[in-house]
């Protein structure tokens, strides 16, 4: 079983798509349960409720070790939630028995909690991408580029939003 963790380093989150810097899924549980830990503590949560979010954040995407990671958009194209979701409870039923209570049935505020942390760090993902896009499209060694930071935040928004440049705001 603990070999089979390490799988998690190899398996990239959004595999399908153009990004700059990769994200593992390993990576991405460590987050979600880092920032649940944040988020208990501002919130002023009980020790259980913060232990239980920690472990269902740590646990979260552990079937794509098998399975892969696939995009949010593509199981709901192809209508890939039901059986996704039959397989995750078969797997944390054969893996993780003590704690398949916690990650196949719902747990109020414990989802809650892993659900708002997995946004957060989605969008901290996003935000260290455009940093990066910046870094790219403004190179600091390049005085003589017409394109400014504003210009460019501007672009990135056109593109994220799918509305016309004019139309979005600096």
């Amino acid at each position: 079983k603990i070999k089979s963790i390490y799988r998690l380093k190899d398996v990239i989150r959004y595999n399908t798509r153009n990004v700059i810097a990769h994200e593992n899924v390993a990576a991405h549980c460590f987050n979600v349960a880092v920032i649940a830990l944040l988020i208990c503590d501002d919130y002023g949560l009980s020790q259980n409720i913060q232990h239980r979010s920690i472990v269902k954040a740590l646990l979260h995407d552990m079937p794509e070790m098998y399975f892969n990671d696939i995009t949010h958009d593509v199981k709901e194209k192809l209508n890939l939630q039901s059986i996704l979701q039959h397989y995750e409870d078969a797997f944390y039923k054969e893996h993780f028995p003590l704690y398949e209570d916690l990650m196949t049935k719902y747990q109020s505020i414990v989802d809650e909690v892993v659900a708002y942390a997995d946004v957060l760090s989605v969008k901290q993902y996003i935000d260290n991408e455009i940093a990066l896009f910046l870094v790219h499209l403004v190179a600091p060694e390049d005085e003589k580029s017409s394109v400014t930071i504003a210009t460019a935040k501007k672009l990135v928004r056109s593109i994220i939003y799918r509305t016309p440049i004019a139309d979005v705001a600096p």
